[in-house]
């Protein structure tokens, strides 16, 4: 019944009871907090609460002044600015955050994002020249150009100022740009931000030298819906001040949603929700990055600075059937890699190619694989002209751009992160390529990698199950990367009212242990009904509050479950 090893986590209890008694939470909650990482009151207030000072100032992060006093000026003497984005959710937001604020400032500001198939990721040297053309004197990229050195020095030679913010990983050797904003670099205390979230930190400083503390909280709200849209799209880490953004931001989508928002809310079914980073992760943020993967990113821009609620249904339909046409090129795709790796050893880093895969699909398709195979994956799309784009996943805690770095040699363009990453090479490097990755995988990471854990925080009495627990689980959202959803403990329970909903593929059942009962969903787990009858079974969940005909009742939300002697 058991599927893969349960780690059930043992925080010291001295120090759970203490941090309970000194929060007023829930002992199981507070299990979940020392587990994190904290172990003082004071530190997971801040963490529950989100106070201002969450969010580091602006003026920390490395060349800040620098970067608001050539706006400034760009502003001042009706200077082009061009923005160059980049085409996925987070690209997308910050693109559209940054181009927004500007222009409210008066800004003459034009843009540009590379079509996926035909340029791929980063600055391109044909669009610079574009833009030079275009008259642009200032130019600001948006969630990448840290790593394109020959063309911010070809935007320089051309005339432009250029200043970089982005939030991959820097490369040894910066690109000679005036001024480049980044997590990373210098001593900023938060180096998660997504790149929307860097966008964020020029918009905030802006506002802060033009009208202090008010002004920050006017783009807060106006914007945080793109920042939390765009930092969940991207995976971004959800502790710090992302988890402000974020939490924010939710409130801001569910209450009050930009007219695109709400259109695109509309087509993906989850208007009239609480939204939260499940809806994004699975609903929103695939409709947005759609557009660029199949075709125009420009078509989710418009979506999101759009105040026409006509056109806004209309461009959210339209990134409807992208999606779906998305998921069917997916699929094809999943099926001839999976063809090919019955042909091929998978080996420690799944490397697969072929002609005429689709470059904006390829990335979902190697996280698949990774999840599969349980190990990093690659997939390669290769062109006609014989150069092949690239799109990495990793698995667990694998950091693939270090892996991929000492193999660079290899490649002609590399850029990421621990987590994802792009690359180029030429067909006829192919093979070479796949050895020293195999090669530099084995020295780095053990293999196969042990399987993943199910990570459960704590264990829990039934009678601790009821609204003050689910009050204070309240209060530890938004969940999502590096912070998830936290499951709980609960031993020898037997199944009663056994049911397989869904078609057949999930299980409904009250759970019953001693004088209580509390009814379950276990999602995907159908299979395992004729077992889950059969003696105690512990149970792996998330108590939640189900909504069903006007009437709220608890329910757990089972992710796994085991007979109880097998624990």
């Amino acid at each position: 019944m058991k599927d893969r090893d349960w780690l059930i986590k043992r925080p010291h209890q001295v120090t759970v009871v203490r941090l309970a008694r000194e929060l007023g939470v829930p002992r199981a909650i507070a299990s979940v907090l020392v587990n994190r990482g904290f172990q003082r009151a004071q530190e997971a207030r801040k963490f529950l609460e989100l106070p201002l000072s969450t969010v580091v100032s602006p003026w920390e992060m490395e060349g800040m002044e620098k970067v608001v006093e050539r706006v400034e000026r760009a502003l001042e003497k009706k200077e082009k600015i061009g923005i160059y984005g980049d085409y996925d959710a987070d690209g997308v937001t910050a693109t559209a955050l940054l181009l927004d604020y500007l222009r409210s400032l008066g800004g003459f500001v034009t843009h540009h994002i590379p079509h996926r198939v035909k340029w791929g990721y980063g600055l391109k040297a044909p669009l610079v020249e574009e833009l030079a053309r275009e008259g642009v004197r200032l130019l600001i990229t948006v969630d990448c150009g840290v790593s394109n050195h020959q063309e911010v020095e070809l935007a320089r030679k051309l005339g432009m100022d250029v200043i970089v913010t982005d939030h991959h990983e820097p490369p040894p050797i910066l690109p000679p740009a005036m001024a480049i904003l980044h997590p990373k670099l210098g001593n900023y205390p938060f180096r998660d931000l997504a790149g929307v979230g860097v966008a964020m930190k020029l918009v905030e400083a802006l506002a802060l030298k033009s009208q202090g503390e008010e002004g920050r909280s006017q783009v807060w709200h106006r914007y945080l819906d793109l920042v939390a849209l765009g930092t969940v799209g991207d995976m971004a880490l959800l502790m710090g001040e992302n988890r402000f953004y974020v939490r924010f931001g939710l409130r801001k989508m569910t209450k009050a949603p930009r007219p695109g928002l709400a259109a695109l809310m509309e087509v993906a079914g989850c208007r009239d929700r609480t939204i939260t980073p499940w809806e994004i992760s699975f609903l929103l943020a695939p409709r947005v990055n759609a557009a660029g993967r199949m075709g125009e990113a420009e078509r989710a821009l418009a979506l999101l600075l759009s105040q026409d609620d006509e056109e806004c249904l209309a461009l959210a339909q339209e990134l409807q059937r992208e999606n779906q046409r998305r998921q069917r090129r997916e699929e094809e795709i999943l099926a001839e890699a999976l063809e090919i790796l019955e042909r091929e050893e998978p080996g420690p880093f799944i490397l697969v190619c072929k002609r005429e895969w689709h470059p904006g699909v390829i990335g979902i398709v190697a996280s698949k694989l990774a999840e599969r195979f349980q190990r990093p994956a690659a997939l390669v799309a290769f062109s006609q002209d014989g150069l092949g784009r690239g799109s990495a996943r990793s698995y667990g805690q694998v950091d693939i751009y270090t892996i991929l770095t000492r193999c660079a040699v290899h490649l002609q363009g590399l850029g990421g992160h621990r987590a994802a990453a792009g690359f180029t090479l030429e067909e006829e490097k192919f093979h070479t390529f796949k050895e020293v990755l195999w090669r530099e995988t084995e020295r780095l990471i053990p293999h196969p990698l042990p399987p993943q854990p199910l990570e459960i925080e704590g264990e829990v009495e039934m009678e601790e199950l009821g609204s003050a627990l689910l009050r204070s689980l309240k209060a530890l959202e938004p969940f999502g990367e590096g912070h998830p959803e936290p499951l709980f403990l609960l031993r020898g329970v037997t199944l009663h009212r056994v049911r397989r909903v869904g078609n057949s593929n999930h299980l409904k059942f009250t759970a019953v242990k001693g004088k209580i009962g509390i009814e379950a969903i276990a999602f995907g787990l159908g299979q395992l009904a004729e077992e889950a009858i059969q003696g105690p079974i512990d149970l792996a969940f998330t108590p939640e509050l189900n909504l069903w005909n006007g009437e709220k009742s608890l329910q757990l939300k089972v992710k796994a479950m085991r007979r109880t002697e097998e624990g």
